[in-house]
């Protein structure tokens, strides 16, 4: 699992290797965490408070950026739309007992991610960018994250 954030740390973009092959990043975050009844929650849509969008436009990925708006403005001739050429990879972010950010090995879904495009024929997403968004989203929606039990209190 890869460290995205830890609330004792300052922001950065490479970490240490911790067990198992799991590298991290360190990051400050400031965000109480929001009262979640995970055993209902469901697999439903849950609004987020910020998301990650990067464009692609004449050729070029755009840097990207966090955004509070959650609705997409999509052209009618989208492929997306008539053909339904798109790629989706969701992965599993999690908070430590100690506050760390867990992510479960993202080089890997950037990697699938990058394979669907090029079978789509579709502008392929850098991994920096595709890591960049994720550790972006999920720092900036620590307080909706769930959080494991330590070892010891898992009885």
């Amino acid at each position: 699992m890869t460290q995205a954030a830890n609330t004792k740390g300052t922001t950065g973009t490479k970490g240490t290797t911790g067990t198992k092959g799991t590298t991290g990043t360190q990051g400050q975050n400031p965000q109480e965490k929001k009262s979640l009844n995970w055993a209902e929650l469901g697999f439903s849509y849950h609004a987020t408070d910020y998301r990650f969008r990067a464009v692609h436009r004449n050729g070029q990925w755009s840097e990207g950026e966090l955004i509070t708006e959650n609705t997409i403005v999509t052209h009618e001739g989208a492929p997306a739309l008539h053909y339904a050429q798109q790629c989706f990879e969701g992965l599993k972010a999690q908070t430590a007992p100690d506050g760390r950010v867990l992510l479960f090995r993202p080089e890997l879904n950037a990697e699938r991610m990058r394979q669907a495009a090029g079978r789509l024929l579709m502008p392929e997403v850098p991994e920096a960018l595709f890591i960049r968004g994720v550790e972006e989203a999920v720092r900036a929606n620590y307080c909706l994250l769930y959080t494991s039990p330590s070892p010891r209190d898992r009885g």
